[in-house]
């Protein structure tokens, strides 16, 4: 879509998520296609935030958001949010940021379309998409094979949905938690073991947040984990499990491999 917006006359700026710009296809938009770039690989969330500040520093026209970050600097930071005045439209992209601006953003002197919100994005990309990504990602990063694991999924929307059904095939025990009665209904209705959070927990090998909300798993709730579980957040943004909480009560961090 950047080629088709350059096609367009549009100038763009942009930057991604924190580790999955790919650095190669970074130094090519910059190099070869004249795309401002602001944003690589290992970057962590506090500099994925500075770099969509530089974004909003191109005092864009249109904004393509995903997980709400911009909308959320425009609303919330100081130096941003004069930028908006020559905003007309916006889209978004994800769960995360659909409920960000719904719940918890003001609202703005421009529309911004929710992508998520068509069954064409819900269907391929977060069921099938995210679903698939997800599970072959933890399997990667981890070298653990999730077969006759228990997997507590929380979160049953359209990404939860694909996440749980991949793990099945794949073998693995999977429970869902939901906060939403019909959701937990329907998890039932597809055959898997559902739960509230705090009964979920202790059995559990793997911890699974899809929700696209603030700490959906807080500090008490690690208390009931097991030593050894695998926590793992498929949101956008890393604030649906309390971590910061774990850094405090630990003695020590290490890296076990790359990004664990």
């Amino acid at each position: 879509w950047v080629e088709t917006l350059m096609a367009g006359g549009a100038q763009v700026a942009i930057t991604g998520s924190p580790g999955s710009t790919q650095d190669d296809t970074a130094a090519y938009m910059v190099s070869q296609m004249g795309v401002e770039v602001f944003s690589w690989r290992s970057e962590n969330y506090e500099e994925h935030m500075e770099n969509a500040k530089r974004v909003l520093d191109a005092h864009p026209t249109i904004i393509a958001d995903n997980g709400g970050d911009l909308h959320f600097l425009l609303a919330e930071d100081g130096d941003c949010k004069a930028l908006s005045t020559s905003i007309i439209g916006a889209t978004e992209e994800t769960t995360t940021g659909a409920n960000r601006l719904r719940e918890e953003l003001p609202a703005f002197d421009f529309p911004t379309v929710i992508i998520n919100d068509t069954m064409a994005k819900r269907i391929v990309e977060n069921r099938y998409g995210v679903g698939i990504s997800v599970v072959d990602g933890i399997m990667r990063s981890t070298n653990i094979m999730l077969g006759g694991k228990s997997v507590v999924v929380i979160g049953y929307g359209y990404c939860g949905q694909g996440i749980a059904q991949r793990l099945r095939g794949l073998g693995a025990h999977v429970t869902v938690v939901d906060s939403a009665p019909m959701a937990q209904l329907e998890a039932h209705l597809e055959g898997f073991k559902t739960e509230l959070l705090e009964g979920a927990l202790p059995d559990a090998d793997v911890v699974m947040t899809v929700t696209g909300r603030h700490h959906a798993v807080r500090k008490h709730h690690f208390e009931l984990m097991k030593d050894g579980v695998l926590l793992c957040n498929a949101g956008q943004n890393q604030f649906e499990m309390n971590i910061e909480s774990l850094y405090e009560e630990a003695d020590k961090v290490r890296p076990i491999r790359p990004n664990v």
